[in-house]
């Protein structure tokens, strides 16, 4: 079963990277449809997106059960709102947390694929030059790894 918000275009930046994730969307270069890694690789970046959005919305979830002031509408909102915003936010400005990201995407990816071809190294390289990390590649290689 594929995942049903994924979208095959080569409309979004960076023009070298083959997908791109979204909240819940994925969107993948039409040259790499048929790339079962890939998919696995974004999916596991809305998946990330959702747990951040879990967090944020058991509150306003669990105070429908016992009524809502209006001071716990206006938590729920924001509460909803930071659901939605935390992870692109704490994705673009904390590198550990991007890193982690891609490290666990990576990894998932890697072990999509059933040819026998060993990826890590491929991947560790674009750990290290492409997601603003500073970390290089054998050290990602052995986090890849780890």
């Amino acid at each position: 079963m594929k995942y049903p918000l994924t979208f095959y275009t080569n409309k979004f930046e960076p023009k070298d990277f083959a997908g791109k994730t979204f909240g819940p969307l994925i969107l993948i270069r039409p040259s790499h449809k048929d790339d079962v890694g890939l998919h696995m690789h974004e999916l596991y970046h809305v998946k990330q997106w959702m747990v951040m959005l879990l967090l944020f919305t058991t509150f306003p979830i669990v105070s429908l059960f016992y009524g809502m002031s209006h001071g716990m509408i206006v938590i729920s909102i924001l509460m909803l709102t930071l659901g939605v915003i935390c992870h692109p936010l704490m994705y673009r400005f904390i590198e550990d947390y991007r890193l982690i990201c891609e490290l666990e995407s990576y990894k998932i990816q890697a072990h999509s694929y059933d040819d026998g071809v060993d990826r890590i190294p491929l991947f560790a390289q674009y750990i290290a030059k492409y997601y603003g990390i500073e970390i290089t590649e054998v050290q990602a290689e052995n986090m890849l790894r780890g």
